[in-house]
Protein backbone atom coordinates (compact mmCIF):
# COMPACT_ATOMS: atom_id res chain seq x y z
CA UNK A 1 0.00 0.00 0.00
CA UNK A 2 2.94 2.29 0.60
CA UNK A 3 3.67 2.49 -3.13
CA UNK A 4 0.18 3.71 -3.99
CA UNK A 5 0.21 7.24 -5.50
CA UNK A 6 -0.99 10.01 -3.19
CA UNK A 7 -3.15 11.46 -5.94
CA UNK A 8 -3.72 10.08 -9.38
CA UNK A 9 -3.46 12.23 -12.48
CA UNK A 10 -7.24 12.32 -12.85
CA UNK A 11 -7.67 13.27 -9.19
CA UNK A 12 -5.18 16.10 -9.54
CA UNK A 13 -7.07 17.40 -12.57
CA UNK A 14 -10.28 17.41 -10.54
CA UNK A 15 -8.61 19.30 -7.70
CA UNK A 16 -7.08 21.74 -10.19
CA UNK A 17 -10.45 22.41 -11.87
CA UNK A 18 -12.15 22.85 -8.50
CA UNK A 19 -9.43 25.28 -7.40
CA UNK A 20 -9.77 27.15 -10.69
CA UNK A 21 -13.55 27.53 -10.33
CA UNK A 22 -13.30 28.67 -6.72
CA UNK A 23 -10.20 30.86 -6.77
CA UNK A 24 -10.65 32.63 -10.12
CA UNK A 25 -13.89 34.52 -9.21
CA UNK A 26 -12.35 35.46 -5.85
CA UNK A 27 -9.21 36.74 -7.55
CA UNK A 28 -11.20 38.73 -10.13
CA UNK A 29 -13.35 40.27 -7.39
CA UNK A 30 -10.24 41.18 -5.39
CA UNK A 31 -8.54 42.89 -8.34
CA UNK A 32 -11.75 44.75 -9.28
CA UNK A 33 -12.33 45.96 -5.72
CA UNK A 34 -8.70 47.05 -5.49
CA UNK A 35 -9.19 49.18 -8.61
CA UNK A 36 -12.45 50.56 -7.20
CA UNK A 37 -10.64 51.93 -4.12
CA UNK A 38 -8.97 54.44 -6.41
CA UNK A 39 -12.14 56.59 -6.63
CA UNK A 40 -11.93 60.10 -5.20
CA UNK A 41 -14.47 61.95 -3.04
CA UNK A 42 -17.56 63.55 -4.59
CA UNK A 43 -17.35 67.17 -5.75
CA UNK A 44 -20.56 69.21 -6.02
CA UNK A 45 -20.34 70.90 -9.42
CA UNK A 46 -23.03 73.48 -8.70
CA UNK A 47 -21.32 74.35 -5.39
CA UNK A 48 -17.77 74.54 -6.76
CA UNK A 49 -18.81 76.46 -9.88
CA UNK A 50 -21.61 78.62 -8.53
CA UNK A 51 -20.13 81.84 -9.89
CA UNK A 52 -19.57 80.32 -13.33
CA UNK A 53 -23.17 79.14 -13.42
CA UNK A 54 -24.46 82.61 -12.57
CA UNK A 55 -22.20 84.30 -15.12
CA UNK A 56 -22.54 81.73 -17.90
CA UNK A 57 -22.81 83.30 -21.35
CA UNK A 58 -25.93 81.22 -22.06
CA UNK A 59 -27.79 83.54 -19.71
CA UNK A 60 -27.09 86.51 -21.96
CA UNK A 61 -27.40 85.06 -25.46
CA UNK A 62 -30.73 86.26 -26.93
CA UNK A 63 -30.44 83.74 -29.79
CA UNK A 64 -30.78 80.73 -27.51
CA UNK A 65 -34.19 79.17 -26.96
CA UNK A 66 -35.63 78.08 -23.62
CA UNK A 67 -34.37 74.52 -23.95
CA UNK A 68 -30.84 75.69 -24.77
CA UNK A 69 -30.67 77.43 -21.39
CA UNK A 70 -31.67 74.44 -19.26
CA UNK A 71 -29.56 72.47 -16.81
CA UNK A 72 -32.17 69.72 -16.38
CA UNK A 73 -35.07 69.08 -18.73
CA UNK A 74 -37.91 66.58 -18.49
CA UNK A 75 -38.27 63.82 -21.04
CA UNK A 76 -40.85 61.78 -19.09
CA UNK A 77 -42.69 63.16 -16.04
CA UNK A 78 -44.16 59.79 -15.11
CA UNK A 79 -47.72 58.54 -15.02
CA UNK A 80 -50.24 59.71 -12.47
CA UNK A 81 -51.37 57.14 -9.91
CA UNK A 82 -54.97 57.96 -10.86
CA UNK A 83 -56.17 58.33 -14.47
CA UNK A 84 -56.22 62.11 -14.15
CA UNK A 85 -55.71 65.01 -11.79
CA UNK A 86 -58.61 65.48 -9.39
CA UNK A 87 -60.13 68.49 -7.74
CA UNK A 88 -59.16 68.10 -4.07
CA UNK A 89 -62.70 68.48 -2.72
CA UNK A 90 -63.99 65.62 -4.85
CA UNK A 91 -64.98 62.83 -2.45
CA UNK A 92 -67.51 60.75 -4.37
CA UNK A 93 -65.84 57.58 -5.77
CA UNK A 94 -66.27 57.33 -9.50
CA UNK A 95 -67.45 60.91 -9.87
CA UNK A 96 -66.16 62.72 -12.96
CA UNK A 97 -66.71 66.22 -11.56
CA UNK A 98 -63.61 68.41 -11.74
CA UNK A 99 -61.37 65.78 -13.32
CA UNK A 100 -58.62 67.30 -15.41
CA UNK A 101 -56.43 65.64 -17.97
CA UNK A 102 -52.63 65.68 -17.95
CA UNK A 103 -51.01 69.09 -18.19
CA UNK A 104 -48.13 67.85 -20.35
CA UNK A 105 -48.01 69.91 -23.52
CA UNK A 106 -45.41 68.85 -26.10
CA UNK A 107 -45.92 72.04 -28.05
CA UNK A 108 -44.87 74.30 -25.16
CA UNK A 109 -41.17 74.14 -24.15
CA UNK A 110 -41.83 75.51 -20.66
CA UNK A 111 -43.30 72.14 -19.69
CA UNK A 112 -39.89 70.53 -20.29
CA UNK A 113 -38.20 72.92 -17.88
CA UNK A 114 -36.87 71.23 -14.76
CA UNK A 115 -33.95 73.50 -13.79
CA UNK A 116 -33.02 76.60 -15.76
CA UNK A 117 -29.50 77.21 -17.05
CA UNK A 118 -29.41 80.65 -15.45
CA UNK A 119 -30.17 79.93 -11.79
CA UNK A 120 -31.99 82.73 -10.04
CA UNK A 121 -31.40 81.16 -6.65
CA UNK A 122 -29.28 78.48 -4.99
CA UNK A 123 -30.42 77.02 -1.68
CA UNK A 124 -27.73 76.36 0.98
CA UNK A 125 -28.24 73.12 2.92
CA UNK A 126 -25.42 71.75 5.07
CA UNK A 127 -22.15 72.22 3.13
CA UNK A 128 -23.70 72.24 -0.35
CA UNK A 129 -25.73 74.55 -2.52
CA UNK A 130 -28.80 73.15 -4.25
CA UNK A 131 -30.06 74.47 -7.57
CA UNK A 132 -33.64 75.72 -7.54
CA UNK A 133 -35.84 73.50 -9.69
CA UNK A 134 -39.51 73.22 -10.62
CA UNK A 135 -41.40 70.15 -9.48
CA UNK A 136 -43.07 67.67 -11.77
CA UNK A 137 -46.47 69.39 -11.79
CA UNK A 138 -45.32 72.95 -11.29
CA UNK A 139 -47.57 74.28 -14.05
CA UNK A 140 -50.75 72.84 -12.56
CA UNK A 141 -51.20 75.88 -10.26
CA UNK A 142 -49.95 77.99 -13.18
CA UNK A 143 -52.93 76.80 -15.20
CA UNK A 144 -55.19 77.69 -12.29
CA UNK A 145 -53.73 81.20 -12.17
CA UNK A 146 -54.48 81.52 -15.88
CA UNK A 147 -58.12 80.62 -15.18
CA UNK A 148 -57.82 77.27 -17.00
CA UNK A 149 -58.68 75.14 -13.92
CA UNK A 150 -61.57 76.37 -11.80
CA UNK A 151 -61.54 75.84 -8.04
CA UNK A 152 -58.04 74.36 -7.97
CA UNK A 153 -56.87 73.88 -4.35
CA UNK A 154 -53.73 71.83 -4.79
CA UNK A 155 -52.27 68.76 -6.46
CA UNK A 156 -53.18 65.48 -4.73
CA UNK A 157 -51.89 62.98 -7.26
CA UNK A 158 -48.75 60.88 -7.41
CA UNK A 159 -46.66 60.59 -10.52
CA UNK A 160 -45.98 56.89 -10.72
CA UNK A 161 -42.73 54.94 -10.69
CA UNK A 162 -40.87 55.87 -13.88
CA UNK A 163 -39.24 59.23 -14.68
CA UNK A 164 -36.55 60.43 -17.07
CA UNK A 165 -34.78 63.73 -17.69
CA UNK A 166 -31.69 65.16 -19.35
CA UNK A 167 -28.69 66.60 -17.53
CA UNK A 168 -27.46 69.03 -20.18
CA UNK A 169 -23.95 70.01 -21.18
CA UNK A 170 -24.54 73.33 -19.40
CA UNK A 171 -23.65 71.37 -16.23
CA UNK A 172 -21.23 68.81 -17.68
CA UNK A 173 -19.03 71.45 -19.29
CA UNK A 174 -17.82 72.52 -15.83
CA UNK A 175 -16.20 69.12 -15.25
CA UNK A 176 -12.40 68.77 -15.26
CA UNK A 177 -11.42 67.41 -18.70
CA UNK A 178 -8.09 66.15 -17.36
CA UNK A 179 -9.81 63.66 -15.02
CA UNK A 180 -11.86 60.55 -15.65
CA UNK A 181 -15.33 59.83 -14.28
CA UNK A 182 -15.78 57.31 -11.51
CA UNK A 183 -19.30 58.15 -10.34
CA UNK A 184 -22.20 60.57 -10.82
CA UNK A 185 -24.63 61.47 -8.03
CA UNK A 186 -27.81 63.50 -8.27
CA UNK A 187 -29.31 64.61 -4.95
CA UNK A 188 -32.88 65.91 -4.83
CA UNK A 189 -34.45 67.62 -1.81
CA UNK A 190 -37.91 69.04 -1.11
CA UNK A 191 -36.94 72.50 0.12
CA UNK A 192 -40.35 73.77 1.22
CA UNK A 193 -40.73 72.08 4.61
CA UNK A 194 -38.39 70.85 7.36
CA UNK A 195 -39.26 68.10 9.84
CA UNK A 196 -37.96 66.48 12.97
CA UNK A 197 -35.63 63.77 11.69
CA UNK A 198 -37.60 60.91 13.27
CA UNK A 199 -40.90 62.07 11.75
CA UNK A 200 -42.94 59.23 10.28
CA UNK A 201 -43.13 61.07 6.97
CA UNK A 202 -39.68 59.68 6.13
CA UNK A 203 -39.96 56.27 4.46
CA UNK A 204 -37.76 53.58 2.98
CA UNK A 205 -37.52 54.27 -0.76
CA UNK A 206 -35.94 51.95 -3.31
CA UNK A 207 -35.59 52.45 -7.05
CA UNK A 208 -33.50 51.46 -10.07
CA UNK A 209 -31.59 53.70 -12.42
CA UNK A 210 -29.91 53.85 -15.78
CA UNK A 211 -27.88 56.58 -17.43
CA UNK A 212 -27.03 57.25 -21.06
CA UNK A 213 -23.98 59.45 -21.67
CA UNK A 214 -23.88 61.20 -25.03
CA UNK A 215 -22.17 63.86 -27.07
CA UNK A 216 -22.39 64.94 -30.71
CA UNK A 217 -20.81 61.71 -31.95
CA UNK A 218 -21.43 58.87 -29.50
CA UNK A 219 -23.72 57.56 -26.79
CA UNK A 220 -23.39 54.79 -24.25
CA UNK A 221 -26.01 53.42 -21.85
CA UNK A 222 -25.15 52.00 -18.42
CA UNK A 223 -27.77 50.01 -16.51
CA UNK A 224 -28.15 47.91 -13.38
CA UNK A 225 -27.95 50.67 -10.75
CA UNK A 226 -30.06 50.15 -7.62
CA UNK A 227 -30.69 52.54 -4.74
CA UNK A 228 -32.31 51.94 -1.36
CA UNK A 229 -32.46 54.62 1.33
CA UNK A 230 -34.54 56.57 3.81
CA UNK A 231 -35.81 59.61 1.93
CA UNK A 232 -34.39 62.24 4.27
CA UNK A 233 -31.58 64.78 4.09
CA UNK A 234 -30.08 66.08 7.33
CA UNK A 235 -29.53 69.83 7.69
CA UNK A 236 -27.33 70.63 10.73
CA UNK A 237 -27.41 73.76 12.85
CA UNK A 238 -25.85 76.69 11.04
CA UNK A 239 -25.95 80.23 12.53
CA UNK A 240 -26.12 81.73 9.03
CA UNK A 241 -28.91 79.61 7.58
CA UNK A 242 -30.51 77.34 10.16
CA UNK A 243 -31.16 78.03 13.84
CA UNK A 244 -31.69 74.34 14.56
CA UNK A 245 -30.98 71.00 12.93
CA UNK A 246 -33.77 69.32 10.96
CA UNK A 247 -34.42 67.01 8.01
CA UNK A 248 -36.07 67.51 4.65
CA UNK A 249 -37.36 64.91 2.22
CA UNK A 250 -34.60 63.92 -0.18
CA UNK A 251 -33.20 61.09 -2.31
CA UNK A 252 -29.81 60.35 -3.87
CA UNK A 253 -29.47 58.70 -7.28
CA UNK A 254 -25.93 57.30 -7.63
CA UNK A 255 -24.33 55.92 -10.77
CA UNK A 256 -21.12 54.26 -9.59
CA UNK A 257 -19.17 52.99 -12.58
CA UNK A 258 -16.86 49.98 -12.49
CA UNK A 259 -13.16 50.54 -13.33
CA UNK A 260 -13.73 48.97 -16.75
CA UNK A 261 -16.65 51.35 -17.39
CA UNK A 262 -14.59 54.36 -16.28
CA UNK A 263 -11.87 53.42 -18.76
CA UNK A 264 -14.52 52.93 -21.47
CA UNK A 265 -16.07 56.35 -20.77
CA UNK A 266 -12.64 57.93 -21.05
CA UNK A 267 -12.07 56.22 -24.40
CA UNK A 268 -15.46 57.22 -25.85
CA UNK A 269 -15.77 60.79 -24.54
CA UNK A 270 -12.53 62.74 -24.78
CA UNK A 271 -13.81 65.92 -23.16
CA UNK A 272 -16.91 67.05 -21.27
CA UNK A 273 -17.75 70.30 -23.06
CA UNK A 274 -20.42 68.64 -25.18
CA UNK A 275 -21.30 65.79 -22.86
CA UNK A 276 -24.84 65.33 -21.55
CA UNK A 277 -26.77 62.50 -19.95
CA UNK A 278 -30.26 61.08 -20.03
CA UNK A 279 -31.19 59.73 -16.59
CA UNK A 280 -34.00 57.27 -15.98
CA UNK A 281 -35.20 56.52 -12.43
CA UNK A 282 -37.81 53.78 -12.24
CA UNK A 283 -39.34 50.92 -10.20
CA UNK A 284 -39.92 53.23 -7.25
CA UNK A 285 -41.10 51.36 -4.17
CA UNK A 286 -42.05 53.48 -1.15
CA UNK A 287 -42.53 51.69 2.16
CA UNK A 288 -46.09 52.10 3.49
CA UNK A 289 -46.79 55.14 1.29
CA UNK A 290 -49.99 56.95 2.22
CA UNK A 291 -51.22 60.45 1.45
CA UNK A 292 -52.49 62.11 4.64
CA UNK A 293 -51.21 65.69 4.42
CA UNK A 294 -53.77 68.53 4.39
CA UNK A 295 -54.38 70.44 1.21
CA UNK A 296 -51.61 72.90 0.51
CA UNK A 297 -49.13 71.04 2.73
CA UNK A 298 -48.34 68.12 0.47
CA UNK A 299 -44.72 66.95 0.76
CA UNK A 300 -44.09 64.36 -1.95
CA UNK A 301 -42.07 61.27 -1.00
CA UNK A 302 -40.07 61.82 -4.20
CA UNK A 303 -38.91 65.47 -4.14
CA UNK A 304 -39.57 66.28 -7.79
CA UNK A 305 -43.17 65.01 -7.95
CA UNK A 306 -45.02 67.86 -6.22
CA UNK A 307 -46.32 71.12 -7.66
CA UNK A 308 -43.89 73.58 -6.11
CA UNK A 309 -40.07 73.68 -5.99
CA UNK A 310 -37.22 71.29 -5.23
CA UNK A 311 -33.43 71.53 -4.92
CA UNK A 312 -30.82 69.51 -6.85
CA UNK A 313 -27.10 68.94 -6.38
CA UNK A 314 -24.99 67.51 -9.23
CA UNK A 315 -21.91 65.72 -7.93
CA UNK A 316 -18.98 64.02 -9.62
CA UNK A 317 -16.29 61.64 -8.37
CA UNK A 318 -13.15 61.29 -10.46
CA UNK A 319 -10.71 58.38 -10.72
CA UNK A 320 -7.00 58.18 -11.53
CA UNK A 321 -7.02 55.88 -14.54
CA UNK A 322 -3.23 55.48 -14.51
CA UNK A 323 -3.43 53.80 -11.12
CA UNK A 324 -6.59 51.92 -12.09
CA UNK A 325 -4.85 50.51 -15.16
CA UNK A 326 -1.89 49.54 -12.96
CA UNK A 327 -4.13 47.61 -10.56
CA UNK A 328 -6.05 45.92 -13.36
CA UNK A 329 -2.99 45.10 -15.49
CA UNK A 330 -0.89 44.00 -12.54
CA UNK A 331 -3.67 41.88 -11.09
CA UNK A 332 -4.38 40.31 -14.47
CA UNK A 333 -0.68 39.51 -14.91
CA UNK A 334 -0.48 37.81 -11.52
CA UNK A 335 -3.64 35.79 -12.22
CA UNK A 336 -2.24 34.80 -15.63
CA UNK A 337 1.01 33.55 -14.10
CA UNK A 338 -0.83 31.54 -11.45
CA UNK A 339 -3.16 29.99 -14.03
CA UNK A 340 -0.16 29.10 -16.20
CA UNK A 341 1.53 27.39 -13.27
CA UNK A 342 -1.70 25.56 -12.49
CA UNK A 343 -1.99 24.41 -16.10
CA UNK A 344 1.49 22.82 -16.16
CA UNK A 345 1.49 21.62 -12.55
CA UNK A 346 0.62 18.03 -13.47
CA UNK A 347 2.73 17.76 -16.61
CA UNK A 348 6.23 16.46 -17.13
CA UNK A 349 7.50 20.01 -17.47
CA UNK A 350 7.31 20.74 -13.76
CA UNK A 351 9.25 18.09 -11.94
CA UNK A 352 8.74 19.36 -8.35
CA UNK A 353 5.00 18.90 -8.62
CA UNK A 354 5.28 15.62 -10.47
CA UNK A 355 7.72 14.29 -7.92
CA UNK A 356 5.48 15.32 -5.03
CA UNK A 357 2.62 13.23 -6.35
CA UNK A 358 4.75 10.24 -7.34
CA UNK A 359 4.72 7.19 -5.01
CA UNK A 360 7.67 6.99 -2.69
CA UNK A 361 10.26 4.31 -3.29
CA UNK A 362 10.20 1.37 -0.89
Amino acid sequence: MQNKPKVTGLSFDIFAIAGFLILLPIAIGFVTNLANTNSEEYISINTEYQEELYEDSICFDPNLGINDKLLLEWTDKGTNMTPAYHYVEQTTPGSDDYIYSSIWDDSDPKYERMIGGCPSQQVPLDDKLFLYGQDDHFYLPFQYNQGLIPNYHGYIGYSGTDFSFNVTNNLFKHLDDSKDLSSIKLSFVEIGTGYDCDNEIFKEVSFDGEITLMDSYSSKKYTGFSNSQINSYFVPFDPLYSQTSFCVIGIDAEFDFTPIESIEINDIFRDYDNLSANVRLYNFDIDNYTYTAPVGQFSPQIPFTGDDYFGMSFEIAYVDNVRTNFFLSGGTLVMGVLLFLLAIANTQYWNPVINFFKPKEA
